[in-house]
């Protein structure tokens, strides 16, 4: 192996990737549904879905490493970093807390009036909601770290991961690989002693999450090409573990696993397996991953209540969970059921919650680190909601930038100040660019269209 550039074609890698990811949250679906029918839960490979989390775990570590870890210069920056992996989780996390608090305030109804169903409150307790709320209910020993949307444990301690990432970025500095290295062997080396019990949660993360900080630093400093059916035999060898791992103290190997077929799609070029990660079914599928692995839970219930409750049939309580008994041919209908109103749901809460305050978090934390840095003096909203970008640029009636410059200025500005100066420089350069090629039209491009073209 040889020092090099980073690969190329970092577009359609994580474009793979994200395919990973979508045909992991599927697995992790058939994980989560009630033993039906025992030929359908009992096999091998669904029984370990719920590895995929920690396959999660390094994806997210190689990605955000890729993208952040030289860019977190500043604490405004590390703001703005945090900020967009707020409102990246938390919006859906909350949509489907709101779903489950409609469950128990269902079940008090029901006890209160009725005097029938469960006890509301009881395992979903307030103390819970509180901590759900904050998202802390995984980050130690709670013990309500599988209470609501039980799929949401994983992101209380990825959130909480991402500040510690952001920290060790802005204050260790060139060290911070090393610092990495050091949390992922210490998460492992725990998790396999068991030596902090009820801190598992965030063991897990923090030994998925550093080891793909270190799998992306690893991939940037190396040249390696494998053969295009290098991603196909790792798959392969992945599928091979999932069926024939029966102990859990083998799990910390899905963390190897995990890393080896990362690299493997990023060092390959071609082959059966990324041409099928990059189809448009698989991409589209990790692309509303997030949302299929966060509402999967709630869908689930509809069905296993419907099914119990409205239609009649036995049950049996299996792991304190009541499993409705179906037939084979009734069970891989609702298997079919599941997955397609999973995925339908999934892409609407992508298109109408999940994207949207995606896109108008970066406006707000852009507007809002303009203001810190001292670039913008005056911020406007006007009826529309566009912003408007008053000093210290502004644009003439010719099409020209015009800023106002001050000769004490350059003594002021720090590094990092000068850094986010010549970004919105470019930003505004994109902006007149636009406004010369509406010129023939006689368009006049005015302070609200810079500013718009500069949250695009």
């Amino acid at each position: 192996m040889r020092s090099a550039t980073p690969p190329q074609n970092q577009a359609n890698r994580i474009s793979e990737l994200e395919s990973i990811r979508g045909v992991a949250a599927l697995l992790v679906v058939f994980y989560h549904i009630p033993r039906w029918n025992p030929a359908f839960y009992d096999v091998a490979i669904v029984r370990n879905g719920y590895l995929m989390v920690d396959l999660f775990f390094v994806l997210s570590g190689f990605v955000i490493h890729r993208a952040y870890a030289s860019k977190l210069a500043t604490g405004a920056e590390l703001l703005r970093f945090q900020f967009l992996r707020f409102s990246r989780l938390y919006p859906v996390h909350l949509l489907f807390l709101l779903f489950f608090v409609v469950v128990e305030i269902g079940k008090y109804t029901m006890a209160s009036k009725l005097g029938v169903g469960s006890k509301p409150f009881s395992e979903n307790s307030l103390t819970a909601l509180v901590q759900q709320i904050f998202l802390v209910q995984a980050v130690g020993p709670t013990g309500n770290d599988f209470t609501f949307n039980v799929p949401a444990w994983s992101i209380s301690v990825e959130f909480y991961t991402y500040l510690l990432f952001g920290l060790i970025v802005l204050h260790a500095g060139r060290a911070k690989n090393v610092v990495f290295l050091g949390i992922a062997v210490f998460a492992l080396g725990a998790l396999v002693s068991q030596s902090l019990p009820g801190y598992g949660d965030l063991l897990h993360c923090f030994a998925g999450f550093f080891l793909g900080c270190m799998t992306a630093h690893l991939s940037s400093k190396v040249s390696l090409r494998l053969p295009s059916y290098a991603p196909l035999v790792t798959a392969a060898a992945f599928v091979a573990f999932l069926y024939l791992k029966t102990d859990k103290q083998h799990d910390p190997l899905v963390y190897l696993f995990s890393a080896v077929i990362i690299l493997a799609v990023v060092f390959s070029e071609g082959g059966v397996a990324k041409q099928v990660l990059n189809s448009r079914p698989l991409h589209r599928l990790g692309t509303i991953s997030y949302s299929v692995y966060m509402c999967h839970s709630a869908v689930l219930w509809v069905f296993n209540f419907t099914l119990g409750k409205q239609l009649k049939r036995p049950e049996v309580m299996f792991h304190g969970k009541s499993a409705p008994q179906l037939g084979a041919g009734e069970t891989f209908v609702c298997y079919c059921l599941v997955v397609l109103i999973v995925v339908l749901l999934s892409n609407a809460v992508y298109e109408w919650v999940e994207k949207p305050f995606r896109a108008r978090s970066r406006r707000v934390v852009s507007l809002f680190l303009y203001s810190m840095l001292g670039l913008v003096s005056k911020t406007r909203i006007n009826a529309t909601g566009r912003s408007l970008l008053s000093r210290p640029f502004s644009c003439d009636n010719r099409g020209r930038a015009s800023a106002r410059q001050s000769s004490t200025s350059s003594a002021i500005l720090s590094k990092s100040s000068s850094r986010c100066l010549r970004r919105s420089l470019r930003v505004l350069e994109r902006c007149f660019s636009i406004r010369k090629r509406n010129a023939g039209n006689g368009s006049v491009l005015g302070r609200g269209a810079c500013a718009a073209s500069s949250h695009r």
